[in-house]
């Protein structure tokens, strides 16, 4: 929130955010950078490959719910009709990660290269076509009001992020 005040208040041109669950101020563009899919991590002694009934019937390790990722397993949980058994609450996903793999519960965490390999008492479950994502884009002033640098900066971001998505080969030097 506070780099979108930033933003509108021309203190900064330009924040690479996750996308907020609110709409974007008129002066401001949005660019998607990534897409981060959401996954059950699940103690590997636990068995079961069904993700709904593991959710439901486990200590559910909860992401916290003041945190825009935390808001969107709470949305998540109600739209799936999901009632689960809140063991915790934690805003860091290495943290849920680890207490899963003592045995403690399970979370539904981003999954994303930061956090793998996953420990060894672990194991990781799709949610199938009920897949959600976080999207990490860039937050910028609308290019009149914009830097050159902040337009280099956004060129240089998309770039990255189509080599990592493996869209295109590394631009050239």
């Amino acid at each position: 929130m506070r780099l979108m005040d930033d933003l509108d208040a021309g203190k900064i041109d330009a924040a690479v955010i996750i996308r907020p669950p609110f709409g974007i101020l008129p002066d401001l563009t949005w660019q998607s950078l990534v897409h981060e899919p959401y996954v059950l991590i699940v103690p590997k002694k636990v068995p079961g490959k069904d993700w709904r009934a593991l959710i439901q019937a486990q200590p559910f390790l909860r992401y916290d719910r003041a945190s825009f990722g935390g808001r969107m397993v709470e949305r998540f949980l109600r739209r799936e009709g999901l009632a689960v058994k809140d063991a915790i609450e934690v805003d860091e996903i290495p943290g849920l990660i680890h207490l899963a793999s003592k045995g403690l519960g399970v979370a539904l965490v981003l999954l994303v290269e930061a956090h793998l390999p996953l420990p060894p008492g672990v194991r990781m479950l799709s949610l199938g076509e009920l897949t959600f994502y976080r999207e990490v884009g860039l937050l910028q002033r609308k290019p009149r009001a914009s830097t050159p640098i902040a337009g280099q900066f956004a060129k240089c971001l998309r770039e990255a992020a189509e080599v990592a998505a493996g869209k295109s080969a590394p631009p050239s030097r």
